[in-house]
């Protein structure tokens, strides 16, 4: 080669170099955006987090996982939000305490807490997904230009909730990672042949397994392959590669607690009276029973006498409002499309038969394997709670999630701006304001598109309502909009309101009772057969009472009723089963809210406050009440369906009120009013809450003989 070849070569090779800047460009961006978002990200804590964060500084300062008084002592004496609220231990027979989590995420992190303190724990994740992105992007190069590679893996990784979760001292993330850099080892390893990528695939594996069980079902797939092409050496290695971090982890942990499993022995959750804190330690206990292995409760964890249920939880993993696959991580039917397409032409693929497309492609097909076995467990298995519960952005234990870009191969532009703008639309609310949404995590559910999706009737006890859900005697009632305001036992609406109540048995007789609060109004209410309106004049109660109601959903846990409410104007309704009893009372009017005295439910009133009893039939009942007055001696009038039954003087501490109700069959209304009025609390006693009291009420008893 002569001097002008060579200048030819170097003159050709420039337009790729300058390709490499650019991304390499892009890529440092990336890592300083994601670092400085993480290093100044307000630190909060979230799920079952306390654990993990007491494992990490108990590492970083002592290097064990051993609970004890130091480390209690610097989490109280450097506290952030609520830490340590949910932490669990397991408690040893010797009464040693340890933390009753997997302790690698910890290991791995607490290099970053000891460096930049609890920031440095964001930045941990933050590194994570940006080594993810990274992967991502080496891998799709392969088939796909330089800058298309780097936009859809930095999209794949930012456009989803698992952008939300790196502001979170937890492990979602870590999993995540794990799993991306096992099937990226084993990518390589597929396509080179060599051996050593394999059993570092292994590996991770191996490590993914300690830090979440059922990551080993998309490591099942490749050691059954290597089984499968009669490869026994590497089935071998592989097998004893990937124990080394079973063996360590789970060695030191029996080695120190006498329990083979994280989630074994006796393992106590504290919310509050921790050990070596106020007197509390291993002999005075305060700790309540957590999950654990050896107590014989799977049965909490397992679904298996519910399997109806998993037709439905399989369409919710992939559709549900709270949890749907495709809304909280939009690139996974991207990727479920890809994986049909081949190098070439899409249309060629779909014509080959099925023996051809997979021997063509083996390694998609063995991710696809491994992803349906994790989605059926946790469908099947963990049915009840298959996404993480109540502190949930979406589904948290998606960890699996990485394993769908190994499905992409050559990127369409067209499909991938469609998906793009499915994630802008439905992530928008989410990952533009992270640390609100994983602090209420149902703040987006009533916004577009979320209030028209699916909700999972099957993960009611788990899901994230927050504010939405509210007990009422024995139904849980929860709104599922915006339209409708909640106070104290009554729902107030304006428009148009959606509800489901939640009940353990059937309710065979239902009781709806309507309030027009200001002007007379119109009200339809839909699913409790009342087809035509119901008229209310100003300030009108009105009662329904349904029975045979169809419900929308039911299993052995409950059963789940939806509701639909409709008035031109403020209209206060609230629901009671009566099916078992012969009286309801409701607290309907001018009641504020419940107080705890000492034990005793206690209600404040104004001057003038209502309660409406629902009876089956015409009866007289006796009545009996606690009621003192404030500041002042007042007295008490008591209106039987606006006829005075019953007056008394009423002193500043708690006196007995004995009478008698005559009771019409449907509605009765009992109003309890004190002439002289109420006082102000702020001009009493410089107040801030500056409610105006009158009487207090406690042990409302209405002897009904149902």
């Amino acid at each position: 080669m002569g001097p002008h070849d060579s200048n030819t070569k170097k003159k050709s090779m420039m337009p790729y170099r300058n390709k490499l800047n650019r991304i390499n460009i892009i890529l440092v961006l990336l890592f300083l955006f994601l670092s400085s978002i993480t290093l100044t990200a307000p630190v909060h804590r979230w799920g079952d987090a306390s654990t993990y964060y007491m494992q990490i500084q108990s590492i970083s300062n002592d290097l064990d996982i051993q609970y004890q008084p130091e480390d209690i002592e610097r989490v109280m004496e450097n506290r952030f939000d609520e830490l340590p609220a949910g932490l669990f231990l397991i408690k040893t027979e010797s009464g040693k305490y340890y933390y009753g989590k997997e302790f690698s995420y910890a290991l791995f992190a607490s290099p970053f807490y000891k460096i930049l303190g609890n920031n440095g724990i964001l930045f941990f994740n933050g590194l994570m997904l940006f080594t993810m992105i990274l992967m991502g992007y080496l891998y799709l190069r392969e088939e796909n230009e330089e800058k298309i590679a780097l936009t859809v893996s930095a999209l794949f990784f930012i456009l989803s909730t698992a952008f939300v979760y790196i502001f979170w001292i937890h492990a979602e993330i870590y999993n995540m990672f794990l799993l991306m850099t096992s099937l990226f080892l084993w990518e390589r390893y597929f396509k080179s042949e060599n051996q050593n990528l394999l059993l570092l695939a292994s590996l991770v594996f191996g490590i993914a397994f300690v830090a979440k069980v059922p990551n080993i079902l998309l490591f099942v797939p490749f050691l059954l392959y290597e089984l499968y092409c009669k490869r026994f050496k590497n089935f071998t290695l592989m097998l004893c590669v990937f124990l080394i971090p079973l063996i360590i982890t789970y060695g030191y942990f029996f080695l120190n607690t006498g329990s083979i499993s994280f989630y074994g022995g006796e393992r106590l959750y504290y919310a509050y009276q921790y050990p070596f804190v106020e007197g509390y330690d291993s002999i005075n206990e305060a700790g309540k029973q957590g999950f654990s292995i050896t107590e014989n409760r799977v049965d909490a964890l397992m679904n298996i006498e519910n399997l109806k249920v998993v037709p439905y939880n399989l369409f919710y993993y992939f559709f549900g409002r709270f949890t749907g696959m495709f809304w909280y991580y939009p690139f996974t039917l991207f990727a479920l499309i890809s994986v049909f397409a081949s190098s070439g032409d899409s249309r060629t693929t779909l014509k080959l038969n099925i023996k051809n497309y997979i021997s063509s492609n083996e390694d998609k097909v063995l991710v696809v394997i491994g992803i349906i076995l994790y989605i059926v467990f946790f469908c099947a298995i963990i049915g009840n709670n298959y996404f993480g519960g109540m502190d949930a952005v979406g589904n948290r234990y998606f960890y699996l999630y990485p394993a769908f870009i190994y499905l992409i191969k050559k990127v369409d532009i067209k499909k991938a701006t469609v998906i793009i703008f499915i994630a802008v639309l439905t992530l928008n609310p989410i990952i533009f304001d992270p640390i609100e949404n994983s602090s209420n995590p149902s703040i987006h559910l009533t916004t577009f598109p979320y209030s028209y999706l699916p909700i999972e009737y099957t993960q009611m006890d788990t899901l994230p309502f927050s504010d939405y859900g509210h007990k009422i005697d024995n139904l849980f009632v929860y709104r599922l909009d915006d339209k409708s305001e909640y106070t104290d036992g009554t729902f107030v609406v304006n428009g148009s309101a959606d509800m489901i109540i939640k009940s353990e048995k059937e309710i065979e007789s239902l009781l709806i009772l309507l309030k027009s609060k200001n002007h007379g109004t119109d009200a339809y209410v839909f699913g409790v057969n009342a087809k035509n309106p119901i008229n209310l004049g100003m300030n009108e109660t009105k009662a329904i009472t349904t029975k045979n109601l169809k419900p929308v959903y039911a299993d052995k846990r409950y059963i789940v009723y939806k509701v639909s409410v409709s008035s031109s104007d403020d209209l206060a309704i609230t629901f009671k089963d009566v099916s078992q009893t012969n009286a309801s009372v409701f607290f309907f009017d001018n009641w504020y809210n419940m107080e705890n005295w000492n034990g005793v439910p206690t209600r404040w009133i104004s001057n003038n406050a209502t309660i409406l009893i629902y009876s089956k039939e015409e009866q007289n009942l006796p009545t009996n009440l606690s009621v003192m007055s404030y500041y002042m001696p007042r007295k008490l009038e008591i209106y039987n369906n606006d006829i005075l039954i019953y007056d008394t003087p009423v002193p500043k501490q708690f006196v007995t009120v004995k009478t008698n109700v005559s009771l019409e069959e449907g509605i009765n209304m009992i109003r309890f009013y004190v002439p002289e009025g109420c006082s102000n609390t702020y001009d009493v006693k410089g107040s801030d809450d500056n409610r105006c009291l009158s009487l207090a009420f406690q042990n409302i008893d209405i002897k009904s003989d149902g």
